[in-house]
């Protein structure tokens, strides 16, 4: 019976892993970026394109930049305020953020396509709180809303 049990929590550990959360399907509009005080990897020209940007996130794609981008693979992981300090080397808060656990998703992490030119895919990294949402392009943070 404990040898069920233990296979059964394992088989569901790899499961979820591997899985994109809900929270994270929907179709998305990049708003403003936050000043988190760390070094920007967007031009000025290449952050004007990324505000307004819709990102439409399925279980299967996400659609950005006119192209549909295949999810080829998924890391979750939840993050408390200090475990997110620890991380990032700013606070949560820097970024909207209060104290709710985050829920830190990575998509294609080691398949960029590349879909909206010479920057990773928006949309690929997302930090999701149950009140607040931001994507991450190229070390910029920005707010996302649905």
């Amino acid at each position: 019976m404990i040898k069920m049990l233990g296979l059964g929590i394992i088989s569901f550990a790899l499961l979820a892993e591997g899985q994109l959360p809900s929270s994270a399907v929907g179709k998305w509009t990049v708003g403003k970026p936050y000043d988190a005080g760390q070094p920007i990897g967007l031009n000025a020209k290449q952050e004007e394109a990324i505000i307004g940007l819709v990102i439409k996130v399925s279980p299967s794609q996400i659609t950005v930049c006119g192209k549909d981008v295949p999810i080829k693979s998924v890391e979750v992981d939840r993050l408390t305020s200090s475990e997110f300090l620890a991380k990032y080397k700013f606070t949560p808060n820097l970024i909207g953020f209060g104290d709710d656990t985050l829920v830190e998703i990575s998509i294609n992490k080691l398949h960029s396509t590349h879909a909206c030119g010479e920057f990773a895919d928006p949309g690929t990294d997302l930090l999701i709180s149950k009140n607040h949402s931001v994507v991450e392009v190229a070390n910029d943070y920005f707010e996302l809303k649905k």
